[in-house]
């Protein structure tokens, strides 16, 4: 992931949550400008993760099963000299 804009978070306008019994899914859609392929490393690979997110995922999150979830603890980023 390389020239990207700088997030700032804003609302999750279009979040829904579903109930199933004692599951329950948060559903937020967002269209992207990127491959659908790009956008699912993004979100699955903790590598491309950590780019991102406020969390860290102890594996893949590409299947289902069990991960360990954590609050990421990371340095700000330094400024950089022109």
């Amino acid at each position: 992931m390389t020239e990207r804009v700088q997030y700032a978070p804003g609302p999750a306008t279009g979040a829904r949550v579903q109930k199933d019994g004692d599951r329950w899914t948060l559903i937020v859609v967002r269209e992207m400008r990127h491959a659908p392929e790009m956008v699912w490393e993004a979100l699955t690979d903790p590598a491309h993760l950590s780019q991102w997110a406020p969390f860290d995922a102890d594996r893949n999150l590409a299947s289902v099963g069990p991960a360990k979830m954590s609050m990421a603890r990371r340095q700000p980023p330094t400024a950089q000299k022109p």
